[in-house]
């Protein structure tokens, strides 16, 4: 569906078909840059590792052919982004503040995987760092003599729920209508032609 925006835009050309390829290649870059400035707070790591990926033959071959890893890997930077703001964030911080980046991240896990199923294994870092956050804030709580640790728990553990199993669940089984549309088959017929 990305690749077809291109093509929408620049016709059945292989520039169309590189376009969004290429695109999103470019925009991994400012990405890379901000989740790295954000892990190590200094600019001149930032910038060395920008450059290093920036200049990277592999990246910049498989965006410009047209490949669909680099949509997985676009998803993936982006999903790690919102999970490192979300485990940064301090143990006290009020829940309706931790629910933005938890959501982002796990919209773009979900796209991640409609993109590329190698995208689940990202999951598995996502889940460790989520581990993670939730066993520090545990302690915190614990440690300060804090009330409301349950609910807190709970309500996390249902939107997490949500935001990184029905979320992108809906979001691989949604990005097979305009396949099936391809084929002949209509939504307003339950998928059947």
């Amino acid at each position: 569906a990305i690749i077809s925006v291109g093509i929408a835009l620049f016709g059945m050309t292989p520039f169309g078909w590189r376009f969004m390829g290429t695109l999103f290649g470019v925009l991994m870059i400012p990405i890379l840059y901000i989740l790295i400035k954000n892990m190590f707070g200094k600019t001149r790591v930032a910038v060395c590792a920008t450059l290093l990926f920036a200049f990277d033959f592999m990246r910049f071959t498989q965006t410009r052919i047209a490949t669909i890893d680099t949509y997985g890997v676009f998803f993936i930077l982006l999903s790690y982004l919102f999970m490192y703001r979300y485990a940064t964030q301090d143990e006290d911080v009020p829940f309706r503040k931790t629910l933005t980046p938890l959501a982002l991240s796990g919209l773009f896990f979900g796209i991640g995987c409609a993109s590329k199923w190698v995208v689940v294994y990202a999951g598995f870092g996502l889940l460790a760092l989520y581990l993670i956050t939730q066993i520090r804030r545990i302690l915190y709580y614990h440690r300060n003599e804090m009330p409301g640790l349950g609910g807190y728990i709970v309500k996390t553990l249902v939107f997490s729920v949500i935001f990184y199993i029905l979320v992108p669940a809906a979001i691989y089984c949604l990005s097979y209508i305009p396949y099936a549309y391809g084929y002949g088959y209509r939504l307003e017929f339950g998928m059947l032609r």
